[in-house]
């Protein structure tokens, strides 16, 4: 079974637009870390978006290519699921009750944005400290 509690604070983060604090900053920086898939200390937002999805794949708990606002609350800390219905329904643009890949990828990364103070499409490690 596929585990998304490592993801709670991306996902909030890149969902709403509100700053994570506490646990959920802890889980946040955990997300942004694993991102830098060639481990040089910089995120490029590439590597952000590829790691972004496959969040979505690991969400998926049924594996049945999109997310239901069930398996979309799962992944929220008890903080973030008051954000939940409003979070889903802004995602779920069709509103047919399902998270498709498209929908997904549409929700900007406001996370990296915010993070990227000089807008350069890095996340250097002075950056991603302020996740923390």
């Amino acid at each position: 079974m596929k585990h998304a509690p490592h993801f709670v604070g991306a996902l909030v983060m890149s969902l709403l637009p509100a700053c994570v604090q506490g646990g959920a900053a802890q889980e946040a920086g955990a997300f942004i870390n694993q991102a830098d898939r060639n481990a040089d200390g910089t995120i490029s937002r590439e590597e952000f978006l590829s790691h972004r999805s496959a969040v979505f794949h690991k969400l998926d708990l049924d594996d049945s290519g999109t997310l239901t606002e069930p398996e979309f609350k799962l992944a929220l800390s008890e903080r973030g699921k008051r954000f939940s219905g409003r979070a889903f329904g802004k995602i779920d643009v069709d509103d047919d009750g399902f998270i498709s890949p498209a929908e997904w990828e549409q929700n900007p990364p406001r996370v990296f944005d915010k993070l990227d103070r000089n807008s350069d499409g890095l996340l250097t490690p002075s950056e991603r400290d302020r996740v923390k």
